[in-house]
């Protein structure tokens, strides 16, 4: 489990931008917003929660990965319909 939480006020200040919600990198990333939890849950992307429980990661992190291919080598399981 991450052990960094990013205040507000760090997260909205930070000067590069260096955290963006969760949402917005799986849109720049190309990717399902449950890919994205996935490769947290993997502990392959940084991670924090704002004060207001808003999941954030670390848009280098991102942009690395959306780089070298690794995003798009990497799927999270589908999920399964129940009949």
């Amino acid at each position: 489990m991450n052990d960094y939480y990013p205040t507000e006020a760090a997260y909205a200040d930070s000067v590069d931008g260096a955290w963006i919600e969760a949402p917005e990198a799986a849109e720049r990333a190309g990717v399902s917003l449950t890919t994205i939890y996935t490769q947290i849950d993997k502990g392959v992307l940084s991670w924090g929660v704002t004060d207001d429980g808003v999941t954030v990661v670390d848009r280098e992190d991102i942009e690395y990965r959306m780089k070298n291919g690794a995003m798009r080598d990497f799927h999270a399981p589908e999920a399964y319909e129940l009949v």
